[in-house]
């Protein structure tokens, strides 16, 4: 699990979109990921739903459903 949010958390400070795809292939269970710098936001649900926001003046959220 350490490692999954490891992988999430260097995945998110290269790119929002390598954050997310780290995500999918790191692991199945639930996890949160930040980024302080790029204040990226990635978490992957229990339902298997990932939740990305991005910080930007004010706190945005997408959630893209499988």
């Amino acid at each position: 699990m350490t490692a999954a949010l490891l992988l999430i958390w260097v995945g998110a400070a290269a790119a929002p979109i390598a954050g997310l795809v780290a995500a999918v292939i790191g692991f199945g269970a639930p996890a949160i990921a930040t980024c302080s710098r790029t204040s990226t936001f990635v978490k992957l649900t229990k339902s298997g739903r990932i939740a990305y926001s991005a910080h930007v003046g004010a706190l945005r959220a997408i959630s893209l459903g499988w």
